[in-house]
């Protein structure tokens, strides 16, 4: 379990480069992102939270289990972030 607890603090150095870019950019845009791991279900699951405090925004990618492709998740709510303002309910 201490190893997926210690991912919600590094994730972000196991990035691509292209994925770092992304993440830049989404931050500039005033996106935040953090990783939770669900510790009480089995097998844990991981989840990436998106928020924007100026409108209330807020989007989640799909739980994933730990271990497993959290960089899938991590992309998965990037593109649901780029896609917000594109779709007409966003």
């Amino acid at each position: 379990m201490s190893e997926a607890l210690a991912l919600q603090d590094t994730w972000e150095d196991e990035l691509t480069t292209e994925q770092r870019q992304a993440l830049q950019q989404l931050k500039q845009d005033g996106w935040e992102v953090w990783l939770e791991v669900i510790t009480h279900e089995r097998p844990m699951t991981l989840v990436f939270h998106w928020g924007r405090m100026d409108d209330q925004a807020r989007e989640d990618s799909d739980p994933v289990p730990y271990p497993g492709p959290w960089a899938e998740a991590f992309e998965q709510g990037v593109e649901q972030v780029q896609n917000r303002g594109k779709t007409p309910h966003a």
